[in-house]
């Protein structure tokens, strides 16, 4: 990990950073400060927007429609899918 932050230095550390799952199966997600992705941007103190800089229950924000597409918030959006049916969901957004 110390490798990872000497390799990035200061440059993201005014960025805000989100990760989400796009899958048709299981719905929308956000990684929370508690999910796996959430603990590596923490460990790097890389920031998360406010919304996402929380700890839920099972480490992840559900969103379910569109109009909550505002959720996914954030300077550098990594976008996680499973399937090549995620993927066509993921156009469609």
């Amino acid at each position: 990990m110390n490798e990872l932050k000497i390799a990035l230095g200061n440059r993201y550390q005014n960025k805000q950073i989100s990760v989400v799952d796009f899958t048709a199966s299981w719905g929308f997600f956000i990684q929370a400060k508690n999910s796996f992705s959430g603990s590596i941007l923490a460990d790097l103190s890389l920031k998360r927007p406010k919304l996402q800089d929380v700890n839920t229950p099972d480490g992840y924000i559900h969103f379910i429609s569109e109009e909550n597409i505002e959720m996914l918030d954030g300077d550098i959006l990594f976008v996680l899918d499973f399937q090549d049916s995620d993927r066509k969901l993921l156009k469609h957004f």
